[in-house]
C-alpha cells in the first residue's frame, strides 16, 4: 500500500512539474518579442519603413505570438494609399511585410494632392514624390475624363510623363499637352490616351531626336532639335 501511495504521489508531482513547465514555457514564449521587421515593395508615400511599422503597431516590437498577422494586414489596408499588404513569418520571430501602394495618376500643382487610380486624392504635405504634375486648371466637365484616360496608360509610360497641361484649341476642348522627362512633347485628346502605350516603341525610332508628337488630331512628329 505504501508503495502504491508513493507511486501516486510521484505521478502527481510529475504531472504538477509538467504542467508548471508548460505554463512557464508558454509565459516565456508570450514575452518573446518580434526581433526584426523587414518591409518590401516600392514606397512612394512613405519616407521610411518606420512609418509603416508605426501604422501596423509594430514599432515597439510586441509579442511575437500574440501579434496577429491578420490584424497587421487590416491596419495597413485601412490606409487609402495602400492597395494590399501581406505578412510572412520567418524563423526567430522575424516578420516580412510586403506592401503594394495604389498607383499615382498625377499630382495637382494647385493644392499638391496626389490623385490615385481609385479616384481618391491624398494631400502630400511636404512629401516629395516623383509623378506627372497637372500644372493648370481642368474644367469640371473634362476632369473626370482625364482621370479615366490616365488609367489607360501603362506604368512604364506614366513614369515618363513630367507635366500635364490642359491645352484646348478652337477645335478640341479635350486637348492636352504632355511634357515628357526625355525632352519630348505630346499633344493628345482624351479619347486617344491609350496611344501613349506605344510611346516607348516609337521612341526607339527617333534615334535620339527630340520633338513634338501631334496625336490629338493627326499622327505625326515634328523635330525641334
Amino acid at each position: 500500500m505504501k508503495k502504491r501511495r508513493r507511486l501516486k504521489i510521484e505521478r502527481v508531482i510529475l504531472v504538477f512539474l509538467v504542467v508548471y513547465l508548460l505554463i512557464y514555457l508558454s509565459a516565456y514564449l508570450m514575452q518573446v518579442s518580434i526581433q526584426n521587421v523587414f518591409v518590401f515593395g516600392q514606397h512612394r508615400f512613405f519616407d521610411n519603413d518606420q512609418t509603416i511599422m508605426e501604422m501596423a503597431n509594430l514599432d515597439d516590437y510586441p509579442s511575437c505570438i500574440l501579434t496577429s498577422s491578420r490584424k497587421i494586414v487590416k491596419k495597413l489596408e485601412r490606409d487609402p494609399r495602400i492597395k494590399s499588404a501581406k505578412v510572412e513569418r520567418r524563423w526567430f520571430c522575424q516578420l516580412h511585410l510586403y506592401i503594394e501602394e495604389y498607383p499615382i495618376l498625377f499630382i495637382k500643382r494647385s493644392d499638391y494632392k496626389a490623385v490615385l487610380d481609385t479616384n481618391k486624392e491624398i494631400a502630400l504635405g511636404k512629401q516629395l514624390i516623383t509623378a506627372p504634375v497637372l500644372i493648370n486648371h481642368v474644367p469640371s466637365e473634362q476632369y473626370p475624363k482625364l482621370i479615366k484616360a490616365m488609367k489607360k496608360i501603362n506604368q512604364d509610360v506614366l513614369d515618363k510623363i513630367s507635366e500635364i497641361e490642359y491645352s484646348p484649341n478652337n477645335v478640341d476642348k479635350e486637348r492636352f499637352l504632355l511634357s515628357m522627362n526625355d525632352g519630348n512633347y505630346v499633344y493628345l485628346t482624351l479619347t486617344k490616351y491609350d496611344k501613349l502605350n506605344y510611346y516607348l516603341l516609337v521612341l526607339e525610332e527617333l534615334e535620339g531626336r527630340h520633338g513634338v508628337f501631334y496625336w490629338d488630331a493627326g499622327n505625326y512628329f515634328k523635330i525641334i532639335d
